[in-house]
């Protein structure tokens, strides 16, 4: 640019210089004022031509970069403005349709952030008030079991709070602990050949404890099945995050069923459970990061139990699906089979 700027001026000084110097010339090969004035004016006209060419010139430039201006305003403003012509395919226009495709993106990226931020203000408030409870009451049964003369009965009586506070501390810091895993990209699976049995008895013996407090008839038969490929750790993890949600929403006697069935090319598992239907509105939102649900007020977690279990599957060549009825939810975990080759 410098350099342009430079031959610029250098051809308008040589143009000057012209046509300074051809009625000088002709004034002193012909010595005639009246044809040296003559002479001067195609000289004088070609200059003024190009001095003209050169203006209109450095104000076309003006112009691009002024309409380049407003548009990259318009960027910065989101405003959607397009001060060149969309209909011509020009370089111009081409830039300006580009740009506005980025500004779209970029618009989209910001109300993603928006919504993000949003979802995660929400969750350090959910997660600050489940923390606050079962610590105040570690940090008084504490007090309390210092007190003397207790019987046996009252000692075990606190202890069973004190541990049950404690478990609900752990629960939301293991939580939090495989959220940061997963997204920094920590996890990673190592799919093998894997009996799906062993990773449904896995699961259940987490579960069972609970659901056995709360009345909830777990009905499970094991089955001949063929091996599918799954990480057995991560996927029994991803079951009993499915199996837990089911025990925590099913209501007092309700029941929850576990089926398997061979597919051409996978094997499906069904854990159905008698909770109240998901809506249909929240059943598109229910696998994304930090969801939870209107049925959720009350209940401890930090909404990425489902999200975890769908990145798993995902990950393994394998899927997840819901079904709600009225009769109850079945999420559905399609594992790929071992004696099936990928596609």
């Amino acid at each position: 640019m410098r350099h342009t700027e430079i031959i610029r001026k250098i051809l308008l000084a040589a143009a000057a210089i012209c046509a300074l110097a051809v009625p000088v010339v002709v004034y002193l090969f012909s010595g005639e004022p009246e044809e040296a004035a003559l002479s001067a004016a195609p000289a004088l006209c070609l200059f003024g031509c190009l001095i003209g060419l050169d203006y209109l010139h450095r104000k076309r430039a003006d112009d691009l970069l002024e309409s380049l201006t407003l548009l990259i305003e318009s960027l910065v403003d989101t405003r959607a403005a397009a001060p060149f012509p969309e209909e011509e395919d020009t370089l111009l226009s081409r830039l300006q349709t580009q740009l506005l495709k980025l500004r779209t993106i970029l618009k989209a990226h910001m109300e993603l952030l928006g919504n993000e931020k949003g979802q995660i203000q929400s969750l350090i408030s959910d997660i600050a008030h489940q923390i606050k409870t079962p610590i105040a009451t570690a940090r008084a049964y504490c007090e309390l079991l210092r007190e003397d003369g207790l019987s046996e009965p009252e000692r075990r009586e606190r202890l069973d709070t004190l541990q049950n506070a404690l478990d609900k501390l752990t629960f939301l810091t293991e939580s939090l602990i495989k959220l940061s895993r997963l997204e920094g990209g920590l996890i990673h699976l190592a799919p093998a050949p894997v009996d799906v049995n062993g990773l449904l008895l896995e699961a259940i013996k987490q579960i069972y404890p609970r659901a056995r407090e709360k009345g909830l008839d777990v009905q499970y038969a094991p089955e001949q099945l063929p091996a599918v490929i799954a990480d057995s750790r991560w996927t029994a993890e991803a079951i009993t995050n499915i199996l837990d949600n089911a025990v925590k929403y099913t209501p007092v006697r309700g029941h929850i069923v576990i089926s398997l069935a061979v597919l051409p090319s996978y094997v499906r598992l069904d854990l159905f459970s008698s909770s109240p239907t998901i809506p249909e509105e929240e059943q598109a939102k229910v696998f994304t990061r930090f969801y939870r649900g209107n049925a959720s007020a009350g209940q401890e977690g930090v909404g990425i139990g489902l999200y975890l279990a769908r990145e798993i599957m995902t990950r393994q060549d394998g899927f997840i699906r819901l079904t709600a009825e009225p009769a109850g939810n079945t999420f559905s975990l399609f594992f790929r089979r071992e004696d099936i080759s990928p596609q």
